[in-house]
């Protein structure tokens, strides 16, 4: 049985209600995230994660909660998606595998053909989340 996947996801807004996607060269549009190193804290993660992949420092408002999915090569993950605030400064991707940036309206990242996402079901789930559901506080998550 494989282990469970940690892994957090940040949805950037921009002042146009615009969410920042990345392009991964190989795998398609997704939210700048990755997987938790050994003992880190989730929202360190979600912060290292969105400087890493696209240079950005963010704040982080609130979350939509977790998402339990399998993988394109079929790992179980655990998804912690959270939302942050776009500060203006310019994007800068760092890892040499993003190879693209853009903002896009949620409802149009609904309509996008399912092949040029990353595992597009569950970024279209998130996206409608966004849409249509509350945004959890952080407190959510009980940090000690």
């Amino acid at each position: 049985m494989r282990k469970n996947v940690l892994v957090a996801s940040v949805a950037i807004f921009n002042e146009q209600e615009e969410v920042l996607i990345i392009r991964e060269e190989k795998k398609g549009w997704n939210f700048p995230s990755g997987r938790l190193e050994d003992g880190e804290d989730i929202i360190a993660a979600a912060l290292r994660e969105v400087r890493e992949e696209t240079g950005l420092q963010v704040t982080i408002t609130g979350t939509t909660g977790v998402y339990q999915f399998k993988s394109d090569t079929n790992d179980p993950i655990i998804l912690f998606q959270f939302i942050a605030l776009y500060s203006g400064e310019s994007l800068r991707m760092t890892e040499e595998e993003i190879v693209e940036a853009k903002w896009i309206r949620l409802s149009d990242l609904i309509q996008k053909e399912e092949s040029m996402l990353r595992n597009a079901a569950n970024m279209k789930s998130i996206a409608k989340n966004l849409l249509e559901n509350p945004i959890f506080n952080l407190s959510f998550f009980h940090e000690e």
